[in-house]
């Protein structure tokens, strides 16, 4: 494996996020770790390393299961590992289809209920109003529901409240009691839905993206909460029965990412997001969840634990560590350790987190270079990797290019850097110790061939295209009503509510006309699958001749420019057309690939410039949306310059047919 220096790439399509997508909430959503990667991201990979059912898929920190639930949606074989065992536990819950769902079903309800019964026998009625305007008696039998000694030692303050963690208390020994007789996998997937209770209702605490605590709740619909995710559960295994009736297996391993003795060798490729350089404790994120399933019960659990884990954070960093050694003759990673620790000293920060600061990324650098050497020879011989990572200011804002470095990093240990790009960016809240004001959080993506890509966030100035085309609206703001980010001239722009949907939506219903396919053999082994080739299979056959009843004829490509009072806009393809009665039309044309989105605000854009450009045409704004390789479906919008009066005037899907099929 040569050593070569970064090589320039087709940048992937930036302003991800990291947000699930309703449309990938089947089994992702059992829980999910609140720093996880998007399935989009691993199924757009899985593409670009060209996988299928002969590979077999890789997440050596495979967390809480993205990538090896989508692996199994694909139909990639896949096999994973991590070395925090609640991690573990729960992608293998996700990962196991082969469970009867009526028997999760009727199991859970008898739990739920016997619980329910539990909490009532000892003074905890089921949660209503009325029953949390009763005052219970002073020694009620519940209180002796509680953590022992040590775990509440291990428990962070105020994450749980009394009333709510006896119910999880009762809760659990009925979970345990109900699955003694049953299989271990059976009871672990119980024990993945008393988690989501605890993480998603019980708990007085939310992350953003740190875990922070939130308002006490005096009490929780704990019985009510589980029994409602069982019956999600058993209904997403049904559905996963239906859907990949033969979806292979996905083998979950409990192992240290920095020996990897558990993980097969004939891996084909790596799609994984390790911890990365930053004051993210990942035991304390889900310590409650591993205090009451059994994880930790004391501090000698937790430390052990730790010492098996990644050195990403000054909670995780013991006196016997040696990983930085490995790094020593790195001059850029120590030059960035020095600047950290100097700043420490020019801060006159004195704790002693703060003293561990640049020993935690000479640590993190050190044993992932441990990893990629452990994962080397499980590799085939032209595997590749992708490692989602982040760009950090966590340190005294002092920069650390983790993903430039990791791929330094790589290239010592025999890896090929094929390229290094942007995914995301966060903008930081705490940015008062700024060296160069760089106020970002950056995620990029570096590719390595051997092999390996490393995926790094960092800063898409894209944020409005995110949300418009890619992601919902943070829940926050969703929650209030229909709300869409309207253009208000250069660089400005406000959130408009309307009444009406804020996204065209293609019914699956929708009937497929079939039109024959035209695109020339030459063109057609070509052509890119995204919005260019989209739209160049668009022209070779004349779908928008088809669909609007004119001759339509092709004026330009990739239009730019800026409207007065709305800011600029861009326009995939100008068309004009002429009618049977020799009336002149123009055709601003949106382009959507599969994994897009088409909001009405876009209905708007073409509109306006149309009308600033072309006001003697007639203005019939189109969109073009890519379903499949050879279905695309046409939408015809009523000009409006305005998100309120956005309206479909006519939809159809066509069906590509080739002469030979």
């Amino acid at each position: 494996m040569t050593k070569t220096a970064p090589k320039p790439r087709q940048s992937l399509e930036t302003a991800e996020s990291n947000v699930l997508k309703t449309q990938d909430s089947a089994v992702h959503g059992w829980y999910r770790f609140v720093l996880s990667y998007p399935p989009h991201l691993v199924r757009k990979y899985a593409e670009i390393f060209d996988l299928n059912e002969s590979s077999l898929l890789c997440d050596p920190f495979c967390g809480t299961g993205t990538t090896l639930v989508e692996g199994k949606k694909l139909g990639i074989p896949s096999v994973g590992c991590d070395a925090h065992p609640f991690a573990a536990l729960v992608s293998g819950v996700k990962t196991n289809w082969q469970l009867d769902p009526l028997l999760l079903r009727k199991l859970g309800k008898k739990i739920a209920t016997q619980a329910e019964d539990k909490m009532e026998s000892v003074g905890l009625p089921p949660h209503s109003f009325t029953a949390r305007l009763m005052e219970e008696a002073l020694h009620s039998p519940w209180k002796s529901y509680r953590l022992s000694v040590d775990e509440e030692v291990v428990m962070p303050t105020g994450f749980v409240s009394d009333r709510p963690l006896a119910r999880l208390i009762i809760l659990r020994e009925c979970l345990e009691e109900n699955c003694a007789s049953q299989p271990e996998e059976v009871r672990n997937v119980f024990r993945v839905c008393l988690a989501h209770v605890i993480a998603n209702g019980a708990g007085n605490f939310a992350f953003g993206p740190e875990i922070y605590r939130t308002k006490e709740k005096h009490d929780y619909d704990v019985a009510g909460h589980f029994a409602k995710h069982v019956t999600l559960m058993a209904d997403d295994l049904a559905k996963m029965h239906v859907e990949h009736p033969h979806a292979p297996e996905a083998s979950v391993f409990l192992n240290d990412a920095r020996s990897l003795d558990a993980l097969p060798g004939e891996i084909s490729a790596v799609i994984t997001s390790p911890p990365y350089p930053n004051e993210k404790d990942y035991t304390r994120t889900t310590r409650v969840e591993s205090l009451l399933l059994g994880f930790t019960s004391d501090r000698a659990q937790l430390r052990s634990m730790k010492e098996t884990l990644l050195r990403s954070n000054t909670r995780n960093v013991f006196v016997a560590d040696r990983d930085s050694e490995e790094v020593r003759d790195f001059a850029s990673i120590q030059a960035v350790c020095k600047a950290i620790e100097d700043r420490r000293i020019e801060l006159c920060k004195t704790s002693g987190f703060e003293r561990l600061y640049h020993k935690v990324v000479a640590h993190y650098f050190g044993g992932m270079r441990r990893h990629l050497r452990a994962l080397k020879p499980k590799l085939k011989r032209r595997a590749k990797l992708a490692y989602v990572v982040g760009d950090q200011l966590s340190f005294l804002m002092v920069p650390v290019a983790t993903a430039t470095l990791l791929g330094e990093v790589a290239e010592a240990e025999g890896y090929r850097v094929l390229g290094i790009d942007l995914w995301r960016e966060r903008v930081g809240t705490k940015v008062r110790n700024a060296i160069n004001g760089d106020k970002t959080v950056r995620v990029r993506d570096v590719l390595v061939d051997a092999s390996a890509m490393f995926l790094r966030i960092n800063n898409p100035d894209d944020i409005i295209y995110t949300f418009r085309s890619r992601d919902e609206l943070p829940e926050q703001i969703s929650r209030h009503g229909n709300w869409m980010i309207a253009s208000r001239g250069s660089g400005l722009y406000a959130f408009v509510q309307i009444t009406g949907a804020t996204l065209v939506e293609v019914p699956v219903t929708l009937k497929a006309y079939p039109i024959p396919y035209a695109v020339p053999d030459i063109v057609a082994r070509h052509l890119s699958r995204d919005e260019q080739g989209l739209l160049t299979i668009a022209r070779y056959n004349r779908i928008l001749d088809v669909f609007t009843g004119l001759a339509c004829f092709h004026l330009q490509s990739h239009v730019r420019t800026q409207i007065k009072g709305h800011g600029q806009v861009e326009i995939d393809e100008l068309y004009v057309g002429v009618d049977k009665d020799g009336r002149g039309y123009v055709l601003p044309v949106e382009g959507k690939e599969e994994s897009e989105s088409l909001g009405i605000d876009k209905a708007v854009s073409l509109t306006l410039f149309a009308k600033a450009k072309y006001p003697q045409l007639i203005c019939r704004p189109i969109a073009l949306i890519r379903e499949s390789e050879h279905q695309i479906s046409c939408v015809e919008f009523e000009p409006a310059v305005e998100m309120e009066n956005v309206k479909v005037v006519e939809m159809r899907r066509y069906l590509l047919v080739r002469s030979d099929a």
